[in-house]
């Protein structure tokens, strides 16, 4: 279960970059400037990082109830 939940984990980090580096990319494609394309892909980076926190959290929490 804390092998599962740490992988998960890791997944949802790629998970985010992966949205982060789209998002830049379709805001540079339909003429956007950079620095908005930079503000909205952080803005989208710091909303999915609280869920890996949350997911952070949870492993915590496994590994601690089965010491």
């Amino acid at each position: 279960a804390i092998e599962a939940a740490s992988i998960g984990v890791k997944d949802k980090e790629n998970e985010v970059r992966n949205a982060a580096w789209k998002l830049f990319e379709e805001i540079v494609k339909h003429g956007k400037g950079i620095d908005e394309a930079i503000e909205a892909a952080s803005i989208g980076i710091k909303d999915a990082n609280y869920g890996v926190r949350a997911a952070t959290q949870f492993l915590i929490e496994l590994i601690e109830e089965n010491k």
